[in-house]
């Protein structure tokens, strides 16, 4: 009996995981517009408006490293991605030329 190997196309595979980088992207470009319109609409008077600064300033904290990460790490996979289904594609080619010769 012989056995198949089923796997998806490799530009499909790319082509999705793109979309998946491009929806990232997306929403880490939502989370920083999200935080950068956290702005007090005058110049801090009272000790509220010095707290609810600080407390901006934390978020400011949290995030941004946060979302650069994100896409830092989105952009590093979808190379790893293309290069592994690169790699893939080769191998697939080279096995089916080698099956081939063999007929």
């Amino acid at each position: 009996m012989p056995y198949i190997l089923d796997m998806d196309d490799p530009d499909d595979v790319t082509a999705t995981h793109g979309h998946h980088v491009g929806v990232v992207t997306s929403y880490a470009g939502q989370v920083s517009a999200t935080t950068d319109a956290f702005v007090l609409q005058h110049s801090p008077v009272s000790a509220l408006d010095h707290r609810t600064v600080g407390v901006r300033n934390l978020i400011l904290e949290w995030f941004g490293p946060a979302v650069d990460d994100l896409i830092n790490h989105a952009g590093s996979m979808h190379r790893h991605v293309v290069e592994t289904n690169q790699a893939l594609r080769g191998a697939d080619v080279a096995g089916g030329a080698r099956v081939s010769e063999s007929i």
